[in-house]
Order: C-alpha cells, then structure tokens, then sequence
C-alpha cells in the first residue's frame, strides 16, 4: 500500500463534519508528524494507561497507582506530559472506575478501508485498498468484567479519554459506532454491550445499543474528501 491516510476510529469520530480547512490541517498533522508528542497521541499516556492495566491486574491494588506516581515523577521530565498523565492518575483514582474489576485479556487490533461507495461495502475487507482511508481499531484495554464474588461476565472492550476536556457526548457515540462497524468489517463482530468509552474527566461511560446508518454515511462522505486533499498536502 502506498502512502495512505491510517485514522484511529477516534480520530475519524473527531474529523466528520469538520471544514475541509481544518481537516487539512489534522491532515498534515498525520502526513507529517511533529517531533513533540500531542495530548490526543495514546502514546503520550502510556505511562498512566499502563499503571491502570497493572492495577486491575494486581486485583486492584492500590499499591500499583503509588507506584505509578513514583516512577511518572522519576521516569519524565518535568513538563505537561508528567503533569497531564498524573492527571489522569488521580482522576481514575478517585473515580468509579477504581471499583470495577476487570481481568486484563488480549487487546486485539483491526485496520480496514473506508468504502467511499455504499455499493462495494459488501465486497470490502481488510485487504489494503491504494490510496484508501483506513480506519485502525487499538482499545486502551480488553477485560471480562467480574462481580464482587468475581463470577466473570461480559467482555469489556474499552477506550478512556483522557483529554483536560470532557468528551462531547455525539462524538463518543459516533467513535462506538465506528468501533462496531471496522470491527464488523474486519471479520470480528463484536456486541454493541461490549464496547465502552470511559471519559475518565467527567467519570462517565458511554455505550452505545445501535449503530445510525447516517453515521457511517457520514464517515465516507468523510474519506472521499481526505482522499482528495491526501495527494495535496
């Protein structure tokens, strides 16, 4: 495949409807990163992200936070991205989500192409497509949720924002419903019950019980005008 746009389901969900001047400008962005890492970049919270994996590993172990404060204010420099993933520690910390319990499983990936064609939707998959946007499935973390006498139940497949602001709630319902849809298309259906985004700035979870057809309607609409500004950027 040639050099192609790869969005994360999430990047997609905050792309629709944007003028096309903006959408060059995230856009360029991709094509040409910038060496300092961005506050919506995952990797910029890794630190925290590992620390919350690690605590519902530990069963919950309060002790795995402290020590993840430790080694965030040893192992970065002082600067925004300790202080951001700090945050973000202390808003888990404090909020609902520290009495969940989660067994960590597998995080398993997807990446497929946008159809801008209704038509060929049903001939897609995840073969690479030249030129096409390819939308990329990565969860923060994959669990079975157990109860407190730890009988295991669903699976959870979640993403957590961990941005200073909360999360439009339109836009977490269009990024599960993208979720739902790449997943479905790369051959790994998913229950819509399974999917959940954890705005961890406002403590709250998002699911979503079905998927609009506008929605994606509105996701190729999206993908033939990247298309068109890829070449021109």
């Amino acid at each position: 495949m040639s050099n192609a746009p790869i969005l994360s389901v999430r990047a997609m969900a905050e792309m629709i409807d944007l003028p096309a001047y903006q959408t060059m400008r995230v856009l360029h962005d991709q094509k040409f990163p910038r060496r300092e890492p961005q506050l919506f970049r995952v990797t910029y919270y890794q630190p925290v992200l590992r620390a919350i994996r690690a605590y519902y590993s530990k069963d919950n172990d309060e002790g795995m936070l402290h020590s993840a404060r430790e080694l965030i204010q040893a192992g970065l420099p002082k600067g925004s991205r300790r202080r951001h993933n700090l945050r973000v520690l202390d808003a888990f910390a404090a909020s609902e989500q520290a009495k969940r319990h989660l067994e960590i499983t597998r995080s398993a990936r997807a990446r497929v192409p946008v159809s801008t064609d209704a038509d060929n939707e049903a001939t897609a998959n995840t073969m690479p497509i030249d030129g096409a946007v390819h939308l990329r499935v990565a969860f923060d973390l994959v669990a079975i949720e157990r109860d407190a006498n730890g009988a295991p139940g669903q699976t959870r497949r979640i993403f957590y924002n961990t941005r200073v602001v909360a999360m439009e709630p339109e836009m977490a319902r269009v990024t599960l419903e993208l979720t739902h849809w790449a997943l479905e298309r790369a051959g790994r259906p998913t229950p819509m019950s399974n999917l959940e985004l954890v705005d961890l700035t406002a403590d709250r979870v998002y699911h979503v019980t079905r998927r609009r057809a506008r929605t994606i309607e509105r996701t190729r609409a999206t993908a033939a005008m990247i298309e068109a500004l890829w070449p021109t950027l």
